[in-house]
């Protein structure tokens, strides 16, 4: 018993001595509510950056000694019962799995290496919403420099910064309007603009939204050809044309005068290989086309709208088919007189109407009485005939070619001059006479 008593007292002069020296001045534990670390203000400067499929934060500590890492609480747009969302050892986190179009809530709380948890901060707001730019309503193509830049977002945006740095180095921030102007920088070619925003909330983009466009600003024609060409095509006949090394996508066609074809770069009619820059078309020659030599211009316009400066093939185009026959009619207006007329010729390269007379039917152009280079004049006047006589006619349209056709052939008989009978009836009149005196 005296044993023990001895024992507690030496105790607590060793802790007496202690206090008097100064070594120590206060009692160590290990219970936190006697030694919490002062953590100092809670977590501030909190931004908010947003995308359509998650939400940063970020934000700043004044003292982080103590601190073994951040928790993340969030809460619906009440407000209430805020709960455990997420935690970070860094002063930034990238929230996932939320919800398109719903407000959240969030506060930041430092937890202690103690476990304990520290100040909250002020609470921030974040929506993960539908964001997007589109760059002149999706056209893949632009001819022009100068494009509009549509900004689609479901909530408020105050503020936007364009550049095609996606740092945005060389843009500031100026007042939001959902249709913006921009410039693109010099030479074709596949451009990237992105966009930065500032919503209404305070909150910003994580990350930038972009879209492409491609400038281009020329189109050009290497060459143009008539396949087959040197040769005369007459009706039926098909004829190829090719222009040379444009790009693809666009729109090209050959043409001369009095014809032509659209050509394809897509695989069809005599296009082999689709998307080489290669376009190609043809032309069946229809009945009344003609052409002397004529020169065939291709055109080309690209993608982008441009339209490439028209180019002529080397080799000149021949097409010789005969014109179409027109309509005849005859008719005697006297006694030695035949008027015949024509409907107009169509032809479109018209050199003159032959008109042919022949007393039997066979009408030939060895036959002819009228070369007519009018072609307006749609009417002819045979004076030669005598009383009674019966003529065949036809009308020939000649072209530049010298091909002809020729109408069908018409017969008229002029009338007998008053007081002369039909050969042959006098005697049929006298007996008649006779019979009735």
């Amino acid at each position: 018993m005296i044993k023990r008593h001895l024992t507690i007292i030496a105790f607590l002069t060793t802790a007496t001595l202690m206090l008097a020296g100064g070594c120590e001045r206060h009692i160590k534990s290990d219970n936190p509510l006697r030694s919490l670390p002062e953590v100092g203000p809670p977590p501030g400067d909190i931004t908010v950056q947003i995308d359509s499929q998650s939400v940063t934060l970020s934000w700043t500590m004044t003292q982080t000694s103590g601190i073994a890492k951040y928790r993340v609480y969030r809460s619906d747009s009440s407000g209430l019962n805020f709960q455990v969302y997420d935690s970070t050892t860094a002063m930034t986190i990238t929230l996932t799995g939320l919800v398109e179009n719903r407000l959240y809530l969030f506060q930041i709380v430092p937890v202690l290496t103690t476990g304990l948890e520290g100040e909250r901060s002020a609470v921030v707001s974040a929506r993960i919403v539908p964001l997007s730019i589109v760059i002149n309503a999706g056209n893949e193509y632009t001819n022009s420099r100068t494009v509009q830049v549509l900004v689609n977002s479901s909530v408020a945006v105050t503020s936007i910064r364009i550049s095609e740095d996606p740092a945005f180095a060389d843009a500031v921030f100026e007042a939001f309007a959902a249709v913006q102007g921009f410039n693109l920088s010099e030479g074709d070619g596949t451009k990237t603009v992105y966009v930065d925003l500032i919503f209404a909330d305070g909150s910003m983009l994580a990350s930038p939204l972009s879209d492409d466009i491609i400038l281009d600003t020329k189109a050009s024609i290497d060459s143009v050809v008539v396949l087959s060409g040197g040769q005369t095509y007459g009706e039926g006949d098909t004829v190829v044309f090719a222009l040379y090394d444009a790009e693809i996508g666009g729109t090209a066609s050959a043409s001369f005068a009095g014809g032509g074809a659209t050509l394809y770069d897509d695989g069809s009619g005599v296009d082999v290989a689709p998307d080489d820059g290669v376009y190609t078309g043809y032309l069946v020659v229809p009945e009344n086309l003609n052409a002397y030599d004529a020169a065939v211009t291709g055109s080309f316009r690209d993608q982008a709208g441009n339209q490439a400066t028209t180019k002529q093939a080397e080799t000149k185009l021949t097409i010789q088919t005969p014109p179409l026959p027109v309509q005849l009619s005859a008719t005697a207006t006297d006694t030695m007189t035949v008027t015949v007329t024509w409907t107009r010729t169509s032809s479109t390269d018209f050199l003159t109407y032959l008109v042919c007379s022949s007393a039997t039917s066979t009408v030939a152009l060895t036959d002819q009485v009228a070369s007519i280079t009018n072609i307006g004049q749609q009417t002819y006047t045979d004076a030669t005939l005598t009383p009674g006589e019966t003529r065949y006619y036809r009308v020939f349209v000649k072209n530049f070619s010298g091909l002809t056709t020729g109408s069908a052939t018409v017969q008229v008989t002029t009338p007998l001059a008053s007081g002369v009978r039909p050969a042959g009836t006098e005697g049929s009149n006298s007996r008649s006479s006779a019979a009735n005196p």
